[in-house]
């Protein structure tokens, strides 16, 4: 289905959309510099939802850092 669509799991130059259920940061690694225009993403964190583990501010602002 993703194939059609034009939707990936991994980055991929040809594709207008990717959706990664992973860690963010193996994507990011993989990305090249000056390619993106545009990242989406479904704050907010670290609030204690039901699906996440919520860390220590000190930790959680480390973390944000390495994405930023």
């Amino acid at each position: 289905m993703t194939e059609k669509s034009g939707i990936a799991e991994t980055f991929d130059t040809t594709k207008r959309i990717v959706v990664y259920p992973d860690d963010c940061l193996n994507l990011l690694r993989a990305i090249p510099d000056r390619t993106l225009q545009l990242v989406i993403t479904s704050p907010p964190y670290n609030i204690g939802k039901e699906y996440e583990q919520k860390l220590k501010l000190d930790r959680y602002i480390e973390q944000q850092a390495e994405v930023i």
